[in-house]
């Protein structure tokens, strides 16, 4: 198992994450002796949720300047160059909508060279996916510091990658509330994954939707634009590409939620309301179970 030590370095990265989840320790960093070369969204929220939950300050986390930058900027930071969102924090549903356009303008600046229309539906995409993950922290995390969040433009791979991070209680608790025959991660993190095990009606948008479609729906968008997901509750991850699934036991639990999404500029087919299509309407006589929006 390679672990992305080099020369007394650590990368976190969407691509090894679960190779270096040992580094997150019950009571601090477990591996004080590498210091943090380089920090994907993922690697960034959990750091911080990490030092928030273990009352570590940023000062003790063993990274280079640049990181540690990224961890104390706040969402009202203007960065020079629009590659990146500061990381923010959640604490309730009041500021999702200012935080999802937040994230949204500034990762939209790197599209400009797209035609007016597919910047019209790539913001909507945008909105979708991370208001949905925002409005989760919210409603079903029950974690004391809330959520952190934060995006990321990659030019040389054209990419977005988005990531959230909570120290809650995971998806597990959630679903057992409805589905008491639920009884592993792996199998609560597949159930919030299949339509219409999520929610009430509300508003997105301006326009009353079916919210039953949260996890199913990203799902969707990811596999329609060959994006990749990772979801974190506790001790088990969940990784899907635009082919499959797997699930992987965690040999350390991160006890709460990470759930983190990349896509490819090249593989995006921006109509929204196509694949809004696709994830469709709950059919008649389909229940919609309120846990993860």
């Amino acid at each position: 198992m390679p672990n992305y030590r080099y020369n007394g370095t650590l990368e976190l990265k969407f691509s090894n994450i679960q190779d270096q989840i040992d580094f997150f320790s019950e009571l601090g960093f477990s591996d004080m002796d590498s210091d943090i070369s380089w920090s994907d969204p993922i690697g960034t929220v959990m750091l911080k949720a990490h030092a928030e939950a273990h009352e570590i300050t940023i000062d003790a986390i063993p990274c280079n300047s640049y990181m540690r930058n990224m961890l104390t900027l706040g969402i009202d930071y203007i960065p020079t160059k629009p590659t990146y969102t500061p990381i923010v924090q959640i604490k309730g549903r009041h500021q999702t909508e200012y935080i999802r356009d937040s994230l949204t303008s500034t990762i939209m600046k790197n599209f400009s060279a797209l035609t007016e229309s597919f910047q019209i539906d790539l913001r909507r995409y945008l909105n979708y996916m991370f208001s949905e993950l925002l409005n989760n922290v919210s409603d079903h995390s029950f974690s004391d510091i809330g959520g952190f969040a934060m995006a990321q433009y990659y030019e040389t791979h054209r990419k977005v990658q988005f990531a959230i991070a909570d120290k809650g209680c995971g998806f597990l608790a959630n679903i057992q509330a409805k589905f008491p025959e639920i009884q592993t991660e792996e199998d609560a993190i597949l159930k919030a994954m299949q339509k219409a095990v999520t929610a009430s009606k509300n508003y997105v948008y301006g326009q009353t939707r079916n919210a039953g479609f949260g996890l199913f729906a990203l799902e969707t968008i990811l596999k329609y634009s060959n994006g990749n997901l990772i979801i974190i509750s506790n001790d088990t991850m969940l990784k899907m590409d635009s082919s499959n699934k797997t699930i992987h036991k965690l040999p350390v639990s991160w006890n709460g939620v990470v759930v983190a999404f990349e896509f490819f500029e090249e593989n995006t087919n921006y109509n929204f309301e196509q694949i809004q299509r696709i994830w469709g309407a709950v059919e008649e006589g389909e229940e919609e179970d309120d846990f993860f929006l």
